[in-house]
């Protein structure tokens, strides 16, 4: 049987590198023989994305290879020294993300699954690289008309790359969740309103005061009888700013900082009402809201597409980009907690669909069917 070999780029994003990581993972599981080159600058200069890192691959088994870089003038040309040594080395077929690596293998005649959850990441990349519109264009058709396969996270994604390309197979992988880590049994969750105060929480990569904006705008907005009666919990790294923003307006505020990924049901698990204030237009669906349902909790969200699994399955309060709108939302959870545990329960019942074990599994039988494995 031929394996995968997934090339990450030491730079993208952190959706990315999780939704790389539960695959190899759960692939691993199901018996395919993976590995994991690392692409990209030096380990000094640009550090591996923290799921990639060896200490945390070699405890969840992951084989993470490193390949050693050199000091060439550009990025651009250490991708590609770099590419072409991973796909040297392995006789797999290659799993990847970035427009520019997919550009190489096409013109090796190497095959690859292309796996993308943001057309908006793609032509900003392939704008990067050729400078001009009409050529980013043409280079997004070779990318995915040289592809074995092409996965997307949702239907959004496969419609417009079935439009750019016309003959490409497109399939649809939604992101999903890990539903044995988030489970309200197994970190022994509190039931919802069970606390002195009701929670607000919010779990995130980043808390700085330009990404949380919008939430910490919409404090003012609240009635004082509800930022009495109302504690704040934000998991994350955040910068000193935040602290003093949020002190003008509520009282109770724990903030945690940064956890292990593994950690943070248990945070999950002591709030009450979880928020997703991000103002972002991108297409690629929020894990957060995954992992939020999962532990049943309800929800307020802000209405971008990254925030649609909220509004497709009736598990929270979906809201306009304003923090007036936001702070209603927020208000009518506090006070409703019938409605409250009304969407939570349905969450629960949503979440199922998108378990990483059913979508791993779904994922495998998409490549056996072309014959890549």
């Amino acid at each position: 049987m031929r394996h995968l070999t997934f090339l990450i780029e030491n730079w993208v994003n952190a959706i990315l590198n999780v939704r790389l990581f539960e695959l190899v993972r759960h692939f691993l599981k199901l018996g395919l023989v993976c590995d994991v080159y690392s692409l990209g600058l030096s380990l000094q200069r640009n550090p591996l994305p923290r799921f990639f890192r060896p200490a945390v691959a070699k405890h969840e088994g992951i084989p993470v290879k490193l390949i050693p870089s050199v000091n060439l003038p550009s990025r651009r040309a250490t991708l590609l020294v770099n590419c072409l040594s991973a796909a040297f080395l392995s006789e797999g077929v290659l799993v990847i993300k970035h427009p520019a690596v997919a550009r190489i293998l096409h013109s090796m005649g190497r095959n690859y699954i292309l796996d993308y959850e943001d057309v908006l990441s793609l032509f900003y990349a392939s704008r990067k690289l050729v400078r001009d519109y009409y050529s980013a264009w043409k280079l997004e058709r070779i990318v995915f008309k040289g592809a074995d396969l092409v996965v997307t996270e949702n239907e959004y994604l496969a419609k417009y790359i079935s439009n750019l390309s016309d003959g490409v197979e497109v399939a649809v992988i939604p992101n999903g969740v890990e539903l044995e880590l988030f489970s309200p049994h197994a970190v022994n969750a509190r039931s919802l309103f069970s606390g002195e105060r009701v929670s607000l929480g919010f779990v995130g990569k980043s808390l700085s005061s330009q990404r949380t904006e919008l939430f910490f705008r919409s404090l003012r907005y609240l009635p004082k009888k509800v930022l009495e009666n109302v504690e704040i919990i934000l998991v994350g790294p955040f910068d000193s700013s935040v602290l003093g923003l949020l002190k003008k307006h509520v009282a109770h505020v724990n903030i945690v900082g940064h956890v292990s990924h593994f950690e943070v049901p248990r945070f999950i698990g002591n709030m009450d009402i979880c928020l997703n204030p991000i103002v972002d237009v991108h297409f690629s669906r929020s894990t957060k809201n995954l992992e939020y349902a999962a532990m049943g909790r309800p929800t307020v969200a802000t209405d971008v597409p990254s925030n649609s699994f909220v509004k497709e399955n009736n598990c929270g309060i979906v809201c306009k980009l304003s923090p007036e709108d936001f702070a209603k939302g927020i208000e009518t959870l506090v006070y409703d907690q019938n409605m409250a545990v009304d969407l939570a329960k349905n969450g629960l019942r949503a979440v199922r669909d998108y378990d990483w074990n059913v979508l791993a599994r779904k994922y495998k039988s998409l490549i056996e069917k072309k014959g890549l494995i």
